[in-house]
């Protein structure tokens, strides 16, 4: 499954590519972009060219010269890098709508993007020894290298993005970072390395086990033992043979193997969950997410969704829209999938994601429960509000 998703996306990148006949040429990177999109694609560029030496110094590798492509995907906003062929990094230009909710915190997107995307390059080409022999002269390509196995994957780019700005990265996040892991900790769900690195489907943390729980304990492995220990392992990684190598890589830059450190780290979050009140609780949504919530006449309407067993095999998720009132009581409202929730005069407004023909686009909802349901608006919409019953967007 996974060598069918790689290959997909080298078939979007290169497609996406030939779209993109507009070039410009900056020290480090081409960059690839759409009609329309000149002003962006010089600010992505000299964007680039400011975080690049950032990156390189944290890894301590440096991949040489990229490509940049500018994607237009509608009111969807991701990044990728493929460090495999081209050491590209496909960008796609709508503004990130997480900045109003919990999961982002970021000051300057693009700027968290490319370090976090161009940090992948970096580290997924850092290959030498018999790995790189094979890997570049044998197979042509980046394919072999041995640091696709290394369990900080997404652990260096998430320190990476977050190490410029206190105001940037996911470590630094106040509800999604360290502070997680603490409450995590007090309530015993604290996972151990093998669950972390399995990216379990049914629990509501989902990728953020794999990419924020490692992130934080690569933290922790630099504050104890230094960059330069950390970028040792990167360096023992990238001349040894897949699987075996972060194990000797481990004991040769830190004295020990990873699941020993990890616990480490276990007791270190320990101590540290310990100064963390402990409020009460008036609705607890297991093992889900609350998207977000508005204050109403009576109390509080909020969107969520649940995981569980058929979630690791089909992706399915409860999802659905609450009322909690004043007194304890809740009520479940509505099935829809509400990205944003607004309330007025009895009226809930909700904003949800549409995908047609790769192209994402919000759709905006009246909702006055329990039946009346008006479809208000649908576009190219990153937020919305409700001004004396009007809708602003």
């Amino acid at each position: 499954m996974r060598k069918i998703m790689l290959l997909l996306a080298i078939v979007i990148v290169l497609a996406v590519t030939m779209l993109a006949n507009n070039v410009l040429e900056f020290p480090n990177a081409d960059i690839y972009y759409p009609e329309g999109y000149e002003k962006v694609a010089v600010y992505l560029g000299n964007t680039f060219e400011s975080i690049r030496p950032k990156a390189i110094e944290l890894v301590g590798n440096d991949p040489g010269r990229i490509n940049i492509v500018l994607a237009d995907f509608g009111a969807n906003t991701n990044g990728l890098a493929q460090a495999q062929n081209h050491k590209t990094i496909q960008v796609f230009v709508w503004p990130a709508d997480t900045i109003l909710s919990t999961r982002m915190n970021v000051s300057n997107l693009y700027r968290q993007l490319l370090i976090h995307e161009f940090t992948h390059i970096a580290h997924l080409t850092y290959t030498t020894g018999i790995p790189a022999f094979i890997s570049r002269v044998i197979l042509g390509t980046e394919m072999f290298s041995p640091q696709q196995l290394s369990p900080f994957v997404e652990g260096v780019t998430l320190f990476a993005e977050s190490s410029n700005y206190f105001s940037e990265g996911r470590l630094n996040n106040p509800m999604w970072g360290r502070e997680m892991i603490y409450q995590n900790m007090k309530a015993n769900s604290f996972p151990g390395l093998d669950y972390a690195l399995s990216v379990s489907r049914e629990d509501y943390r989902g990728g953020a086990l794999y990419y924020n729980y490692m992130a934080s304990f690569y933290d922790y492995l630099v504050r104890r033992f230094g960059i330069e220990s950390v970028k040792e392992f990167h360096g023992q990684v990238s001349g040894r043979l897949p699987v075996f190598g972060p194990i000797n890589a481990s004991k040769i830059a830190f004295g020990e193997a990873l699941d020993g450190l990890y616990n480490d780290w276990k007791e270190e979050v320990g101590i540290e969950a310990t100064k963390y009140a402990t409020l009460t609780e008036v609705r607890t949504v297991a093992n889900g997410q609350i998207f977000d919530m508005t204050k109403t006449e009576n109390g509080v309407v909020f969107s969520y969704s649940i995981f569980g067993e058929v979630s690791s095999w089909n992706g399915s998720v409860e999802r659905g829209i609450e009322e909690y009132v004043d007194g304890g009581f809740s009520r479940r409202l509505s099935d829809f999938n509400a990205l944003s929730l607004k309330w007025h005069e009895g009226n809930i407004y909700l904003m949800t994601s549409v995908t047609e023909r790769n192209t994402t686009s919000r759709e905006i909802w009246s909702h006055r429960p329990p039946l009346s349901v008006r479809l208000l608006d649908k576009g190219m919409i990153t937020a919305f509000d409700i001004y004396n019953g009007r809708l602003i967007k």
